[in-house]
């Protein structure tokens, strides 16, 4: 296309108009915590662009609090648009489930989350990280088990899967969520350093340390169909340092409140910057000078320390940690 723009109407997009306003989010995060409080404000409509939408989207996804399942959400906007007879159904049903769902998959003998049901309604009583890592995200598991729920699942090795695929993106963030940044930094650096280590220059599809050169490129039935530069892996190591070493907990939609609780004294150094809808939140960390953090307007940071202690800063300005 010399000459000529890449986006014409009607040939590679719908229409071409000017945005008065646009930012680069960088991951799924802080793009869903943009677009609900995107949807809080909205007077008429919003439209979402996405690869693909699942109606099992969360919203909110921060996998350390302010969960909602679509139920909740549901109810959520059923409430914004008045419609409380709605509202009260998704709420009502939101309840039910997490009430109920520990007592139907928990596995109180193995102390783990059972993979579910078949379809024929039998009970499959196998454990797989799977389960247990949504059951961590979405605040399901018992109280005082999820260090049994490690030993019992994520730290025997029979129950790793012969590749790693996109789910290890939710695993590391379980990790995180549950205080194991160190043992999540050790997969990454394991399964991603192996990939820098054979000379690959992008992180590709589906990590497969086990095959052949030839074999580990076979995806999809066909024997060159993996993808050597797929978002999900670049994604998962960007989003994993981020959250972990800052252990970013989003309370508040739009990240007008956050919880953090800092993994950066393992490292030497550390610069974080994670955009925000007003601004970026950032963090320099030097082992010698300490911290700073750097907090953009209309955001409220709640720093909690290793032994509990708890520091609260309001932006715009930079403070000592």
């Amino acid at each position: 296309m010399d000459g000529e723009a890449a986006l014409q109407s009607g040939e590679t997009c719908w229409r071409v108009e000017n945005a008065g306003r646009a930012a680069v989010l960088l991951d799924s995060g802080a793009y869903f915590s943009a677009a609900i409080a995107a949807l809080h404000r909205a007077r008429h409509s919003i439209l979402l662009l996405g690869w693909g939408f699942d109606p099992r989207t969360r919203l909110t996804p921060d996998a350390q609090g302010h969960e909602h399942g679509p139920d909740e959400i549901g109810a959520l906007l059923a409430r914004q648009w008045g419609d409380t007879a709605i509202a009260d159904r998704y709420a009502a049903n939101a309840a039910h489930l997490r009430a109920n769902i520990t007592g139907v998959f928990w596995d109180h003998t193995m102390g783990a989350f059972i993979n579910g049901f078949d379809r024929t309604g039998t009970r499959d009583p196998r454990v797989s990280p799977h389960a247990q890592t949504w059951g961590i995200l979405l605040d399901l598991v018992p109280q005082g088990k999820t260090d049994g729920l490690f030993s019992a699942v994520f730290d025997d090795p029979r129950s790793r899967p012969r590749d790693i695929s996109m789910q290890a993106y939710y695993e590391l963030m379980a990790y995180t969520k549950a205080g194991r940044f160190p043992k999540a930094l050790e997969y990454l650096k394991k399964n991603w350093g192996w990939m820098l280590d054979n000379g690959f220059t992008r992180f590709i599809e589906d990590i497969r340390p086990a095959d052949g050169p030839r074999e580990r490129l076979m995806f999809y039935g066909r024997p060159y169909g993996l993808s050597l530069n797929h978002g999900w892996t670049g994604a998962t190591a960007v989003s994993l340092l981020m959250r972990g070493t800052l252990g970013l907990r989003v309370v508040e939609p739009g990240y007008r409140l956050c919880e953090l609780r800092p993994n950066w004294k393992i490292f030497d150094w550390v610069k974080v910057s994670i955009p925000t809808p007003h601004g970026s939140l950032a963090l320099d960390y030097n082992r010698a000078k300490g911290a700073e953090i750097q907090v953009p307007g209309e955001v409220r940071i709640r720093v909690v320390g290793e032994s509990g202690t708890v520091q609260e800063f309001a932006g715009p300005g930079r403070h000592k940690v």
